[in-house]
């Protein structure tokens, strides 16, 4: 712990005396940004992206729930936003990942009857 605090020390000398050059030995290459530290840029590829990582850590049985899950909650949630038409799309979406789940079938049947 006194090692990484008078490191931490140094640091902060060297930041007062040249700012940039701290800020630049900071900053990873671009080269050597990690893909799993990048932002989505969408709800889907969130939603993607998260799959992805589901099913390397275990398997890909349980993950139709997990996105029809996803997307029925995203459909409540446009709802109570009065956002209908994105209601009614995460609502078919969920249906597409688990249509046997009578959940999804009922919100859906609840967004169609809309106008």
């Amino acid at each position: 712990a006194v090692a990484m605090n008078q490191t931490a020390f140094r640091w902060g000398r060297r930041a007062v005396l040249d700012p940039a050059a701290v800020e630049a030995a900071a900053k990873p290459a671009p080269q050597e940004q990690d893909e799993a530290r990048r932002l989505s840029q969408s709800f889907d590829e969130m939603v993607a992206r998260r799959v992805e990582f589901l099913t390397a850590y275990q398997d890909a049985a349980g993950l139709g729930t997990f996105n029809a899950l996803v997307y029925r909650n995203l459909a409540l949630a446009d709802r109570n936003l009065g956002l209908l038409p994105e209601a009614r799309e995460a609502a078919r979406k969920a249906v597409q990942f688990d249509r046997f789940d009578p959940a999804n079938q009922a919100l859906l049947a609840e967004f169609e009857s809309k106008p």
